[in-house]
């Protein structure tokens, strides 16, 4: 999974930016809608690091109201000392943002999303070696809630912005799958859980 995780990045960020540059010359900000195209990490806390690359189109709905859908590819690796695991997948968001200060699009902006995201992952249990639960691997499904803020910077005379941004949310695991290196099923698990991860994107408006 995280060989194609890499390989479908690699062709939205080169298809991202060809359309930026193949079009910046002919517009200026100002249009109603942007695609965004972004990154957001979580840089080891809590035993935890992950990262996000998204990409998102986002509409202008009123003179302070936008909406937007994202597709984000997720990878992480966990790692207590004893127990570790790595995965990655891929998700979906939709949500809205309120920009309360210089109309939709400009300047500050408030938000919030709701998702379902997708994972393939690896463990290693080493309070388990030597028993058949000791490796595994398996799948979750995860549906999560997200507020947001940040800052769109509007490069003058151009349709690009610059948006660095704070996320964060909760979220409701559920393992679909789990199996163990010797092919047996190993019991699934739920998990509720919170994150934080501050992030950046480059947006088109048009």
């Amino acid at each position: 999974m995280r060989r194609i995780s890499i390989v479908v990045l690699s062709v939205i960020v080169s298809i991202t930016l060809m359309f930026f540059a193949g079009t910046a010359s002919a517009a200026t900000a100002g249009g109603d809608n942007s695609v965004n195209a972004g990154f957001a990490a979580l840089p080891g806390l809590f035993d935890t690091e992950a990262s996000v690359f998204y990409v998102e189109y986002e509409r202008k709905m009123s003179d302070k109201l936008t909406i937007f859908g994202r597709f984000g590819l997720l990878d992480y690796d966990f790692d207590d000392g004893a127990y570790k695991e790595s995965g990655d997948g891929p998700g979906l968001d939709a949500g809205v943002r309120f920009y309360p200060m210089s109309g939709a699009m400009k300047d500050l902006y408030i938000g919030g999303s709701a998702g379902l995201w997708w994972t393939e992952w690896d463990y290693t249990d080493v309070s388990w070696i030597g028993t058949q639960w000791f490796m595994g691997s398996g799948e979750t499904t995860a549906l999560k809630a997200e507020f947001e803020v940040g800052y769109r910077f509007l490069i003058p005379n151009t349709p690009i912005a610059v948006n660095p941004n704070f996320r964060t949310g909760t979220f409701f695991s559920l393992d679909d799958s789990c199996s163990t290196l010797y092919g047996l099923p190993c019991s699934k698990e739920s998990e509720i859980g919170i994150y934080a991860v501050f992030g950046v994107s480059a947006g088109f408006q048009f």
